[in-house]
This record gives C-alpha cells, structure tokens and sequence, in this order.
C-alpha cells in the first residue's frame, strides 16, 4: 500500500492559463508579468506569441489590434479574474487590455467562435427557409443596392452662379438700431372720443 504522501505527490494538479494582452509586451513587461503570478507558484511560462492584427472579441472596444498571448502554468488554484487583477494591479497596464482564460475556457471559446464564422448568419437555414428573405437581404439585393448607389447623382444645394462672396463682403444695414428709428407716441390731446 502507498503513502499519503506518494499519493500527494501524485495527485498534484496544475492550473494552465492563457492570457491575452493587447498592445506591445517588452521585456519589462513580461518580468513584471512573471513576478506578479509568482504569487501562486509559477511553473512553466511561455515567450508571448504575437496573433495577427484583427478585431478581437476580447477586445471589442480597441478594432484591429496587436494581441499577444501568453500561457501560463501555476502550481496554485486561482481564477481567470483574480489572475486578470493581478497582472493589472501589479505591472500598471489597464485592466481592458488584459484577457484571462483557463486553456478549457478557451478551447471551448475558439470552437465556438469557429462555428459561427462557419456559414454567415443570413445564410442559414431558418433564415432560407423564409418566403422572400433572400431577395430582401440576400447577396441578390447587395448587388442590386450597391449598383443603385453608384449610379445615383446627386444635386447640391449651392447656385451655379455664386461669385464667391464672404459674409463680410455682403452689404449690411446702414442705419444704427439705437435711436434710429423713433416710437410713435400717441397725442394726449386726441385722446379717446
């Protein structure tokens, strides 16, 4: 029979992470990046990988962006938001730019994501089976639409023959609006009859 202690020894769990980080990650960053997860054991850390420039869902906020990707190896249980709040307390980047996930949460994230840019979504099949929705937003209207943009013209509000005066140049008032015109007083002798 085994000890306590083989099976401990045995039984020892790791925790992977993958964390995203929008913008550059020096040097300087990542050794801040790595003393602030040694708080729970650091086991093995990858070299951040750079992803190509896209709009990312992480970030949402920031359109096409330079992404790296760090994984990360702890002997220490944590969660992605308490590994998230780490990293931004501790090396200064804010908080929106920095993406954690456990490596399931993220197999199962990129899946997904793969299904749905598999078929655009006004091409499936309920949207198909619908009587006249393919003429109304299908690729047949896209092509009719496009072409009717191009071939509009357009008419503009500007006269032909404009001579290209300033409103400093046009002519004002002469007169002055104080004391130039007088009231009409009413004479108290005609008075009321």
């Amino acid at each position: 029979m085994k000890s306590y202690t083989s099976y401990l020894a045995e039984s020892k769990k790791t925790f992977e992470f993958k964390i995203k980080i929008a913008g550059r990650c020096d040097n300087d960053l990542m050794e801040k990046i790595k003393t602030a997860m040694n708080t729970f054991n650091v086991l093995n850390i990858s070299k951040p990988k750079s992803l190509p420039i896209a709009e990312y869902a992480e970030f949402p906020q920031m359109g096409p962006i330079e992404v790296k990707l760090v994984e990360v190896e702890l002997e220490y249980p944590t969660t992605p938001s308490q590994l998230g709040q780490l990293i931004h307390e501790r090396t200064g980047l804010h908080s929106s730019c920095i993406h954690v996930r456990t490596k399931l949460e993220d197999l199962q994230f990129s899946s997904e994501t793969v299904k749905a840019r598999e078929k655009p979504a006004l091409e499936t099949e309920e949207l198909e089976s619908v009587s006249g929705a393919q003429e109304v937003v299908g690729q047949a209207r896209r092509d009719s639409l496009l072409k009717e943009l191009e071939a509009r013209s357009y008419e503009f509000a500007a006269k032909s023959d404009a001579d290209g005066k300033t409103t400093n140049e046009l002519p004002t008032n002469t007169t002055s609006p104080v004391g130039s015109k007088q009231n009409k007083i009413p004479s108290p002798v005609k008075g009321k009859k």
